[in-house]
């Protein structure tokens, strides 16, 4: 791969950098919470790169909308085991952080349950800053809409 010229990447380019990153991770026996980071990271490039420009034909949009899924997958697994396996900080981030950021990708997976009980432990804790716990108490309100539609609809 050429270097690229400028100040800027391409999405392509930079997502196919991350990947190198978590190759070498891989190779390199990191720790999990490294390897998860760098594939949430390529999930949000890959879901920024599909929000912001047109994508070439159908399959392709596809293609990538299935592999920002994959990795955004990964992410959320490597990071649930994260909080049992390492100890803080992760990947320069808290237990807190972590925990918001879990909470968020347990709403995308549709496991409100989880998200209730990872919202819950950081409404409840020390440490938190009130930006945070701001943000928790307005994902608490999506959550418990979604747990009454969950609940409605069995």
């Amino acid at each position: 791969m050429a270097p690229p010229e400028g100040d800027t990447y391409s999405y392509d380019t930079a997502i196919e950098r991350h990947k190198l990153a978590l190759v070498t991770a891989m190779a390199k026996r990191a720790k999990l919470s490294e390897k998860s980071y760098i594939c949430l990271k390529i999930a949000w490039l890959r879901r920024a790169q599909l929000e912001n420009f047109r994508v070439a034909s159908e399959e392709e949009k596809n293609e990538k909308l299935e592999e920002q899924k994959g990795f955004y997958r990964q992410a959320y697994d490597g990071f649930t085991k994260v909080l049992s396996e390492e100890m803080p900080p992760y990947c320069g981030m808290d237990a807190n952080t972590v925990e918001f950021i879990l909470a968020n990708m347990a709403m995308h997976f549709g496991e409100y349950e989880r998200a209730a009980k990872l919202v819950a432990n950081l409404l409840t804790a020390n440490g938190v800053s009130k930006r945070m716990k701001d943000k928790c108490l307005d994902m608490k309100e999506d959550i418990l809409v979604k747990l009454r539609e969950q609940k409605g609809n069995k």
